[in-house]
């Protein structure tokens, strides 16, 4: 339960800071992240059966993937 509220802010959280602009590499919850899937990632969480409806970084694919596709055209 904790993991999943835990989850689904960092969600959130990602989702609002793409959406002021700021790049992934600068999301200061970039480091808070990664050591938390890290910790859990061997732990509880891998213990613990009950599915996920998404990933902790699969927000980051998701967020706006037509900026990829226009940089691409820049290019």
């Amino acid at each position: 339960m904790l993991t999943e509220l835990f989850e689904r802010a960092a969600f959130r959280a990602g989702w609002r800071a793409a959406r002021a602009g700021i790049p992934f590499h600068e999301n200061p919850l970039r480091g808070p992240l990664a050591r938390f899937v890290r910790q859990w990632g061997c732990g509880w969480a891998a213990a613990n059966d009950c599915p996920r409806p998404y990933r902790v970084f699969d927000w980051e694919a998701g967020i706006r993937p037509e900026t990829v596709e226009l940089a691409l055209e820049a290019a």
